[in-house]
């Protein structure tokens, strides 16, 4: 049965938010080849996930503007849009720093660290 008195985007809405919880339980429990593709996909600052919520912010900040009251101040849709333009430096950054990303793909996995040999007995040092 479906629920038809909610709205299908405040569905997905919901959906997306729990869609990015499963993402984030993923990515703690991925392999670093698979954690490197996750996050270049969330990074992008166009079309990953930081660039989507920052065209979101910004589509918010331009409806809460253009329906506010005509003598409200700024308030709401500039912090909105403060919040758009951060979200989006912030990808333009990170997206400048994914060959560390790649680089973990890259990088074999460090062997086991060997314990330590033992020191040769006290007084065989220099002796034939």
């Amino acid at each position: 049965m479906t629920d038809t008195s909610t709205p299908y985007a405040v569905l997905l809405a919901r959906d997306i938010s729990h869609q990015l919880g499963l993402l984030t339980d993923h990515l703690t429990k991925a392999g670093t080849a698979e954690a490197a593709q996750i996050m270049n996909l969330a990074l992008d600052s166009e079309i990953g996930i930081l660039g989507r919520t920052s065209n979101l912010l910004a589509t918010a900040s331009h409806y809460v503007k253009d329906r506010a009251h005509p003598d409200a101040g700024p308030g709401l849709w500039q912090d909105l849009a403060r919040a758009a333009n951060s979200v989006h430096d912030h990808a333009l950054d990170l997206e400048m720093q994914a060959g560390e990303f790649h680089a973990l793909t890259a990088r074999p996995s460090a062997p086991p660290s060997a314990p330590p040999s033992p020191a040769p007995p006290a007084g065989k040092k220099g002796r034939r």
